[in-house]
């Protein structure tokens, strides 16, 4: 037992933890996960290594037996301790969610998915995962499925060509680090944050650990000893605390990577020096011990937290944090510790990973269980909705608004459609990527709706605010008689200024919108629409024009080629996230307790003030749609209005089609 290893661990535990409770007190504490993975590479692949370096056979059933014994039971019990909160205190939107994340934490495919997901438009602003945190562990699983087989490999190799085991080691280790450094900087370059989750970038920090092991050993009366540690344990601390997310995991994590390999290596402090008490202190020891518990339970009890309190302060992060670390001295004692002593042998290690494999089954099993009885739950309303949309399609969402006047009237006050748990889900047609590009595409799909010969062709143009109308155009299509042309792009408005997030990319909004804007001006269209989100941070103070002028510039062109512009104005913003759904999904009977208002729904629309002064462009006010003189409500004539903070729900779009229509026709004529 390296007292200085355990202290890694517990500095990196503790970064991790306070900057997820506390994120300004160690603005950089992710660097924590990375001193994880060094201390993994090192203690693990070095053992690996160190076996075949000697001519010794690997025992891939003992290893991974090791493995299961070490990682599994807290793991999974934290799992299933998840999956009953779900029961308890989540609502019901977020079990299919929940599942699937769980049964990707079982199979070690989270980080994976978390990489799917940050480039998904689709999966942007969704509740935070409750098991987001297995990420890292994932990365560390697939690491040691890997690197033994690449191990065998070589000492195949080695023995055929009669080459030096050690060297070609050291030879593929340093080049799949360099080649997993250059991928890693490249992708988060490119504004890539996929990169972020993904073994092959974080291949490099692991290696790095293992390389460790081929180092020349330090003497331990070295003067460099004592140079080399202090060295890193400094670069820890300021890693820790300036280092620069956006650069991250590429080069920005060089500091704290070869900070934790000079740490290593240096070696343990020469003992009674004051260092050496200091990272030998008994609570700085157990803190390392419970390193791997704690990391386990403090993510699910933070997450968890805004369900438990509608106010989440100082006082009951404290509260979670002990919870937290309560449950993690349980499991290190109770779990971790009697497993610690059962020893790993050829006779019991195929005993254990069958155990192992069965466990996971059961869990997976436990964890799909959510999901399973939220689609029982949704089927079961079905049937109600089809009878409420066939008996009373015209007096509901937008029409009942229009009709009455009276924002929540309802048909029958008891029945909201779609239902909220599964509105998220209810996506226009082609939102899965065929009508609509990623957020780091380059260019804009096109797709047509209607008639492919219609005398009058329209076409629909924006960011995921224009696409979200889709809904009401196909219905226009259907009985209008007109063709509709979409053109969408995720997180990219119809201008020629610059979001913040398409600069951190590189610009492919910018040149899918001028890529738009030549089909637009050169194709047979009576007439563009558009809708886009405004209220987004923009580049400022460079060449490019402000958000108000960039829209200009786009409708100056379209219309300077005969197109008249049709702008509809952006729709208001309910609560963060799921907040609107999860509160109709607490308050059935009672969804006016969910409305917002309006002077804080009321979004930033740099589209409205200029669309009244550019000649051809007409401008469609929406927010009396939303919104009466004070309030916004969540649910309009039994139609759950939003499908998240800032989308429509298919059925309330496809109420505001007559509305659109009046517009558009006034516009053509």
């Amino acid at each position: 037992m390296r007292r200085d290893i355990q202290a890694l661990r517990a500095i990196a535990v503790t970064a991790v933890v306070v900057y997820h409770f506390w994120p300004s007190v160690v603005p950089a504490g992710f660097v924590g996960v990375d001193i994880f993975f060094v201390i993994s590479g090192f203690l693990v692949g070095g053992h690996l290594i160190r076996r075949v370096a000697a001519g010794q056979s690997i025992g891939l059933t003992q290893f991974y037996a090791r493995r299961v014994k070490r990682i599994l039971p807290s793991a999974y019990l934290v799992i299933l301790a998840v999956v009953a909160a779900l029961f308890v205190v989540v609502p019901v939107n977020r079990w299919p969610g929940a599942a699937r994340e769980g049964i990707a934490s079982i199979i070690y495919l989270q980080n994976l998915l978390l990489a799917r997901d940050s480039v998904d438009y689709l999966a942007q602003d969704s509740p935070e995962s409750l098991f987001r945190h297995f990420w890292s562990l994932s990365v560390e699983e697939q690491f040691y499925i890997v690197t033994p087989l690449v191990l065998i490999l070589l000492a195949l190799i080695a023995r055929v060509t009669r080459w030096n085991r050690t060297t070609l080691i050291a030879c593929v280790l340093t080049t799949g680090a360099i080649a997993s450094l250059w991928h890693s900087q490249t992708h988060v370059g490119a504004g890539d944050p996929s990169a972020y989750f993904t073994l092959t970038s974080r291949f490099w920090e692991l290696c790095v650990g293992a390389l460790i092991v081929l180092l020349p050993p330090m003497p331990p009366a070295s003067r460099l000893r004592p140079v080399l540690a202090a060295a890193g344990w400094v670069g820890i601390g300021v890693a820790v605390v300036v280092t620069d997310v956006h650069n991250f995991p590429g080069t920005g994590a060089l500091l704290p990577v070869i900070a934790t390999a000079l740490v290593i290596y240096a070696g343990p402090w020469l003992p009674g020096g004051w260092l050496d008490r200091a990272l030998g202190a008994r609570p700085v020891q157990h803190t390392g011990n419970i390193s791997y518990t704690l990391y386990l339970t403090h993510w699910p009890i933070l997450v968890l937290l805004p369900l438990l309190t509608s106010n989440v302060t100082w006082v009951t992060r404290i509260v979670g944090l002990i919870a937290a670390v309560v449950g993690a001295v349980l499991l290190y004692h109770l779990v971790d510790q009697p497993l610690a002593r059962i020893r790993v042998t050829v006779s019991n290690a195929r005993r254990i990973l069958l155990l192992g494999l069965g466990a996971s089954v059961l869990v997976a099993g436990c964890a799909w269980l959510p999901a399973y009885l939220a689609e029982q739950e949704s089927t079961r309303h079905d049937a109600e909705i089809n009878a409420l949309l066939t008996e009373h399609i015209g007096e509901i969402g937008h029409h009942a608004y229009a009709t009455s006047g009276v924002a929540e009237y309802a048909v029958d006050s008891t029945m909201l459609v779609p239902q909220p748990a599964v509105v998220r889900n209810d996506l226009p047609t082609g939102a899965e990527g065929r009508c609509k590009s990623n957020m780091a595409d380059p260019f804009t799909p096109t797709c047509t709706f209607g008639d492919p010969n219609a005398d009058v062709v329209i076409a629909l143009a924006g960011d995921s605010h224009s696409e979200q109308y889709l809904p009401a155009f196909e219905e226009i299509a259907a009985t209008q008689g007109v063709r509709i042309d979409t053109f969408f792009h995720s997180s990219c408005p119809l201008s020629t200024a610059q979001r913040m997030s398409d600069a951190d990319r590189g610009g492919p909004c910018l040149t899918a919108n001028a890529k738009t804007l030549d089909a637009l001006t050169s194709g047979d269209y009576d007439l563009v629409v558009t809708s886009n989100r405004t209220a987004v941070p923009w580049v400022e103070g460079t060449d490019l024009p402000t958000p108000e002028q960039g829209f200009v510039d786009v409708w100056t062109q379209l219309t300077a080629a005969g197109l008249p512009v049709v702008v509809i104005g952006d729709n208001p913003l309910m609560l963060p996230s799921e907040g609107t759904t999860e509160c109709l999904i607490t308050h059935p009977d009672a969804p006016h307790l969910c409305a917002r208002p309006r002077v804080d729904a009321a979004p930033v629309d740099y589209q409205r003030e200029p669309a009244t002064h550019v000649d051809g462009v007409t401008f469609v006010d929406t927010l009396n749609w939303f919104c009466d003189d004070t309030r916004c409500p969540a649910v309009i004539g039994n139609v759950v209005v939003y499908r998240d903070e800032q989308h429509i729900s298919v059925l309330f779009a496809q109420t505001t089609a007559q509305d659109l229509w009046k517009h558009i026709d006034t516009a053509l004529e």
